[in-house]
């Protein structure tokens, strides 16, 4: 007789919810939870412009898996949440708005889980997300053990055509903020892999069309907003951008880092890959690098707030 197979390890809890914002919007979000009691921290994770938090659910899995609670909310106007009439979809009328429901959600997630108190909470996001989560540390630096960033869009991709457009911005805005005229959401710039394409334009929750005049306003304004707050910065950062990414610039995602007053940076910048890589071939390997990072500096944190003993420069 054999011995008895152990038991499988339990598999991480994936829960829909919704809340409401400060703005009256009802908010689709989701929660992948560890094994009860088994969470050793905390990421709320934004995603990037015209997607939706389950495009990354594998992800979060993988987090979860390892002992990392993960929230993260469809952005106003995008994926499941409201607003849904189509002259609001992907309108944001306010970089703030985005940071303002970022942190409600946290707040939601840790009334609604009081056993994760006492966990280090990180803040972290892709793309537009990753600008989010940015924006969101620096105004509330004491709410967070650290910022984990995957391709944030501290700056963009200039062609002709955007930089004519960023410089009637203004004008622009004030006269025809809905219109949807500025650069598109193309499926090939965000991962060139055939199946990765289809996948995207096959999802119902994703959008592929041309961003609306104020949303990219707003969105350049937030960029703007980073580069200049930076130094303020003094948690925790990772940062990891792939060179080959043909919407933010793998440079400013660098700049930003050296720019920083934390003196505990992790830079990694990736030769080719793509702008999605967490939807990628790579994503395996790039959310474990990214887990590694959380679980260290929750294992050096000290009740939610990083040892000062822990902290290590490792900016290249």
């Amino acid at each position: 007789m054999g011995r008895p197979k152990p038991p499988a390890p339990a598999a991480p809890v994936v829960n829909e919810l919704s809340f409401p914002n400060a703005r009256g919007q009802r908010l689709y979000a989701i929660e992948v939870l560890p094994p009860a009691g088994s969470a050793a921290c905390v990421v709320v994770w934004a995603h990037g412009h015209g997607e939706h938090s389950r495009r990354k659910l594998a992800v979060f899995e993988a987090w979860a898996a390892r002992g990392i609670a993960v929230f993260s909310l469809d952005h106003h106007g995008m994926g499941a949440s409201e607003p849904h009439e189509p002259a609001q979809r992907l309108l944001v009328q306010s970089m703030g708005h985005l940071v303002d429901d970022f942190a409600d959600y946290a707040a939601f997630a840790a009334k609604r889980h009081p056993e994760l108190e006492g966990r280090p909470w990180f803040a972290g996001g892709y793309s537009i997300g990753g600008l989010t989560a940015a924006l969101a540390v620096l105004r509330w630096q004491e709410e967070w053990a650290g910022l984990a960033l995957y391709a944030p869009a501290i700056g963009a991709v200039m062609t002709v055509l955007t930089r004519i457009q960023k410089f009637l911005g203004p004008c622009l805005d004030a006269a025809v903020p809905n219109l949807a005229i500025c650069q598109p959401v193309v499926a090939e710039a965000l991962n060139p892999d055939p199946a990765a394409v289809a996948a995207y334009l096959a999802d119902p929750l994703c959008y592929s069309g041309r961003t609306r005049i104020r949303t990219a306003f707003q969105y350049n304004k937030g960029m703007e907003v980073a580069e200049i707050e930076a130094p303020r910065l003094r948690v925790p950062l990772y940062c990891e951008h792939a060179k080959g990414d043909a919407l933010a610039r793998w440079e400013d995602s660098r700049e930003f880092c050296a720019s920083v007053a934390s003196e505990d940076v992790t830079w990694t910048a990736s030769e080719g890959g793509c702008h999605d890589g967490l939807s990628s071939s790579d994503a395996p390997a790039i959310a474990a690098r990214m887990g590694d990072w959380m679980l260290a500096k929750a294992a050096a944190a000290k009740g939610g707030k990083a040892a000062d003993a822990a902290a290590q420069t490792t900016k290249k």
